[in-house]
């Protein structure tokens, strides 16, 4: 009997020791992309626990809070055996701390520093709204939607921080002085530094390119997707373009359509009497292929409602 009770304790002692043994173990590795709101970090786990982290632990203040707020989308690359996650929202020239954990048992004491980058901004004096600017290419752009309200516009709780929406004849006048809706060749000029190919840049069509635009795409809090292969959708040059659909004509009252999704744009390019030119991305799943983040040139009825982006003149 009690050789058989050494027996049992010794064999739960070892599962113990093993259950120890085998807790992951994740650290830092690396930052990249870091703009003056985002970052995506890589990290790693250490032992051979075949395990995802339950959280990144993210201290400092968000657009959303003061309060420590957790922001976690990880996913592993076989490749790299890392994985990564987009932490997003973040503020200017801010510094900020992060841990990673699995469960709340398994905390990490390892901490980790990051500071975002500065940024410059603008005042739009017709209603005190400060937007953050930056240099792409040769163009300042506003590095958030334009939020100025007039009586044709709509809008979504301020929380979702999507700017307005506009008809094609009202975003023409809405962008403050000095500053102006981009053309269609504005547009383009735009795909064309970031990458996507000169010879469907003047292609009418929701399939230009091939994740080029990830550059410009960061993640939000109603992004309805998880990012493409090894967490690629990051806004590698600080633009933050959010998929914000849009809302038809007939259904302005509702949730847009697309949202979370696409994000489509006004340009003040017309197509006809009736339709304008809008730009801007769109996600494509495909069933056993890496997802894809397309860069789109359209036309839509100048009834729908749009985001807009103001490039300096």
């Amino acid at each position: 009997m009690k050789l058989k009770l050494l027996t049992v304790i010794s064999i739960i002692m070892l599962l113990g020791c093993t259950k120890e043994e085998d807790k992951p173990s994740f650290i830092f590795d690396s930052y990249s992309y870091l703009t003056h709101n985002s970052v995506l970090v890589k990290f790693k786990n250490t032992n051979d626990a075949n395990e995802f982290p339950t959280g990144v632990r993210l201290s400092g203040r968000v657009k959303f809070s003061n309060d420590t707020v957790n922001y976690f989308n990880a996913i592993f690359s076989p490749i790299e055996m890392k994985y990564s996650v987009m932490l997003f929202d973040l503020l200017p020239d801010t510094k900020y701390t992060i841990s990673f954990y699995y469960g709340h048992k398994f905390p990490s004491s390892m901490l980790f520093t990051f500071k975002t980058s500065k940024v410059e901004y603008f005042t739009d004096t017709r209603d005190g709204s400060i937007y953050p600017i930056g240099k792409i290419g040769n163009q300042w752009w506003l590095l958030e939607n334009l939020n100025y309200h007039t009586s044709g516009t709509s809008g979504l709780p301020d929380s979702l921080l999507v700017g307005k929406y506009y008809t094609w004849e009202d975003a023409k006048l809405s962008c403050p002085q000095g500053w102006h809706l981009p053309s269609d060749e504005e547009w383009i000029e735009l795909e064309r530094y970031i990458g996507v190919q000169e010879n469907v840049l003047h292609v009418t069509s929701q399939k230009r390119g091939l994740n080029e635009a990830m550059k410009l795409l960061t993640p939000t809090s109603f992004t309805l997707y998880n990012g493409l292969l090894d967490n690629s959708i990051v806004n590698e040059l600080g633009y933050s373009l959010k998929a914000c659909g849009y809302m038809p004509e007939n259904r302005q009252k509702e949730m847009p359509q697309g949202f979370g999704m696409d994000g489509y744009y006004w340009s003040s390019s017309e197509f006809s009497a009736t339709d304008a030119i809008y730009h801007g991305t769109a996600y494509k799943a495909y069933t056993g292929h890496v997802d894809s983040v397309f860069s789109v040139r359209l036309y839509m009825n100048k009834q729908n409602k749009m985001n807009i982006r103001c490039v300096k003149e």
